[in-house]
């Protein structure tokens, strides 16, 4: 018998833990719109999400690097489920998707137990842009991080 997991509940963890993937599937198709679905499997660091939703460009932006699978990237489900089974089977690839873990982490606040936020410290802003070292936007993302310290 299978374990239920109920909405919300904290005691999903083995749920992630099982499984490589994840589905974090948006019921709508917004700008921007990126829900807990996404946040929460990061937050566990043990599974990818596979994501369908927001535009990539919008996750590539709000959340960490390399750290997801959009849909929107293969022309089939037939390439999607191809391309799981090569990350599934080669660990080096696989743990690619993890390699964020080195500059922040993912974690729930107490808003409502929805809000989920990716931290950096001051200390690891600098690393964390040789990721992305000439992408557009991360002078601004720089302003921004340290005019919120100021």
């Amino acid at each position: 018998m299978t374990p239920k997991c109920e909405r919300r509940s904290s005691d999903c963890g083995w749920l992630q833990r099982d499984y490589m993937f994840i589905l974090a599937f948006e019921n709508s198709c917004c700008e921007e719109y990126i829900s807990e679905k996404f946040w929460k499997v990061l937050s566990t660091g043990v599974s990818i999400p596979v994501v369908i939703g927001a535009k990539k460009e919008d996750y590539k932006r709000l959340g960490p690097p390399n750290s997801f699978i959009h849909v929107d990237d293969f022309n089939s489900m037939e390439d999607l489920a191809t391309y799981l089974q090569r990350v599934a089977n080669n660990s080096v690839l696989y743990n690619s998707f993890f390699k964020w873990k080195k500059f922040g982490t993912v974690s729930q606040t107490e808003f409502l137990d929805r809000r989920i936020v990716y931290n950096k410290s001051a200390c690891l802003l600098m690393d964390f842009l040789k990721w992305r070292p000439r992408e557009e936007g991360n002078a601004r993302l720089v302003r921004v991080f340290l005019a919120g310290r100021l």
